[in-house]
């Protein structure tokens, strides 16, 4: 595979990781009832809605919810949650507003378990894979915060 076709098909996941992130998160925030429940939250970015409620203990940091069917499993950790939802996994760290918006942040580890989990199988190592993320860093793609000793990166804006 050339590696232009390996960067494409990177971007997609990246964009499927992103948009999973925001309809799950939302499941939790609409689950929970969080869209207008009190002050404090209205005046929180919407994605910032369920760890702010799980940090304050309105919501329970572990839980399973039914949507449509499909079991969601989801734990608040650290400034992330982790979600299984069917067979997708996916690990995300919420990230304080960025050009207005609060971002949804991955490492290497997290985008590579959940690009396993939507094929299971992947077509590069975790190597090639942050070369594969320098070169969209590059190319101005995504944005590498590195954050003490951690590498994470967000999709940029279009």
């Amino acid at each position: 595979m050339e590696i232009n076709e390996k960067k494409k098909i990177l971007i997609q996941h990246i964009k499927d990781f992103v948009r999973l992130s925001e309809f799950l998160n939302g499941c939790l925030i609409t689950h929970y009832n969080l869209k207008y429940s009190n002050l404090l939250f209205d005046i929180l970015d919407y994605n910032e809605k369920a760890i702010v409620a799980s940090k304050k203990k309105i919501i329970p940091k572990n839980g399973i919810i039914e949507l449509e069917g499909v079991i969601l499993k989801y734990s608040f950790h650290g400034i992330g949650c982790y979600f299984e939802y069917g067979n997708q996994v996916i690990d995300f760290d919420y990230y304080p507003k960025i050009d207005e918006k609060v971002v949804f942040l991955f490492s290497i580890n997290k985008i590579y378990d959940f690009i396993f989990s939507i094929k299971n199988h992947i077509s590069y190592d975790k190597e090639e894979l942050y070369s594969l993320l320098e070169e969209l860093t590059t190319d101005g793609v995504v944005k590498n915060l590195s954050i003490e000793k951690f590498n994470l990166f967000y999709l940029k804006s279009n």
